[in-house]
């Protein structure tokens, strides 16, 4: 039986996380309807940041985040993607959760 360490588990966490919230950005639409009724583009909202963190021994997971990291700019957040090994620990205080409806 394969025994999983806590970056094992921490870090098939985040590309479940990742998962789901790609999917969910795709299922939200590319536009979206003001008070109006007119139609606006989400690429000339104000953009949003995000910090996609990643762990691979094969390169999976980077070309994942990597490629998530992409399909979020086009909808106007703008994404940093990198590697678990290069990312300081204390600089999870500064990072803030944000909840996407």
């Amino acid at each position: 039986m394969i025994e999983l360490s806590s970056i094992d588990i921490a870090l098939l966490l985040l590309l479940i996380v990742g998962t789901i919230y790609y999917f969910l950005i795709l299922q939200r639409g590319e536009h979206k309807r003001d008070a109006s009724g007119k139609q606006k583009s989400k690429r000339n909202e104000p953009k949003e940041k995000c910090t996609i963190l990643f762990g691979s021994q094969t390169g999976t997971a980077e070309g994942f985040a990597r490629q998530l990291g992409l399909d979020l700019g086009s909808y106007g957040i703008e994404a940093s993607v990198q590697d678990l090994s290069d990312f300081q620990p204390v600089r999870f205080c500064s990072l803030r959760a944000k909840k996407f409806k």
